[in-house]
């Protein structure tokens, strides 16, 4: 279950940040109720946890939001919203389960979502979490020996920006590491993607070891999953999530600008990011 944090202000959060930072670091997400940051407060925030935990923006950054940690833009999923020709219900997956860009060289380690504006029900457009370090924590001892030193083939299609396509004809390929250390805790975390026609393995191997990795996936994100946690928002809150360890999921019932947020991600301190 991930915990609401109430009655905080950013004033209470900055003094109490090494705190945080640990919450953050053991639990994956921080979820504050009313937070009410503004862009400089969210900023300031992201790069002093940028400090202590290691990833960019930090505070060399200086205190104006910049591109590309900021997105300066208001998030509402038009993208998604024009992929489908009808309305998906609160109950339905709207955006898939997925660790954040794994197709991409330096993808998102951790990002801040404010959420600015909320007008449908509040039990529509929730978001989901699943934590990988601890799915990769409940494997067999034999499935995580055999996962630890083996890669997988991602399968997908981007557009000439080099946006992520989701559809059913792949034309581009990627090797990467089923597992990988978590880079502020060095936990082991499962890194691959959670449908199984987005990815194959490198080299042929046994196909009960191939049914029993889908299996366990397929149960992670199932309804009624242990390693599923749903969280429904309300105006101003915030959550920042560790987008390396956290699987996340949004379901639909609300219509194009009626959930809206604000967003700032971070990279890799290595990460040599062109402003």
């Amino acid at each position: 279950m991930i915990e609401k944090i109430y009655n905080q202000k950013y004033k209470d959060i900055i003094s109490n940040i090494d705190y945080y930072v640990e919450k953050f670091l053991l639990d994956g997400v921080l979820f504050f109720h009313d937070l009410e940051l503004d862009k400089f407060q969210e900023w300031n925030l992201m790069c002093l946890l940028g400090d202590k935990v290691g990833f960019k923006p930090n505070s060399s950054f200086g205190s104006n939001p910049i591109l590309p940690y900021s997105s300066l833009i208001n998030e509402d999923h038009k993208n998604t919203f024009e992929r489908y020709d009808r309305h998906i219900l609160d109950n339905e997956i709207f955006i898939e389960w997925h660790l954040e860009n794994l197709h991409k060289d330096t993808p998102q380690v951790a990002a801040l979502w404010n959420m600015i504006k909320v007008t449908c029900p509040k039990d529509y457009g929730k978001t989901g979490f699943i934590n990988m370090a601890n799915l990769y924590s409940d494997l067999s001892i034999d499935l995580k020996n055999f996962l630890d030193n083996f890669e997988i083939e991602l399968t997908f299609d981007t557009d000439p920006s080099g946006t992520l396509m989701l559809t059913n004809s792949k034309n581009e390929f990627k090797k990467m590491l089923a597992v990988k250390n978590h880079p502020y805790t060095n936990k082991k975390v499962l890194r691959i993607p959670l449908y199984k026609d987005e990815y194959n393995f490198a080299k042929d191997i046994e196909q009960n070891k191939i049914n029993e990795i889908q299996s366990i996936i397929e149960l992670a994100i199932s309804e009624d999953s242990k390693y599923s946690n749903w969280i429904m928002w309300e105006k101003n809150d915030v959550v920042i999530v560790d987008l390396f360890v956290m699987a996340h999921a949004v379901k639909g019932g609300f219509y194009l600008g009626e959930r809206i947020f604000s967003r700032i991600w971070a990279y890799e301190d290595n990460v040599d990011i062109v402003l």
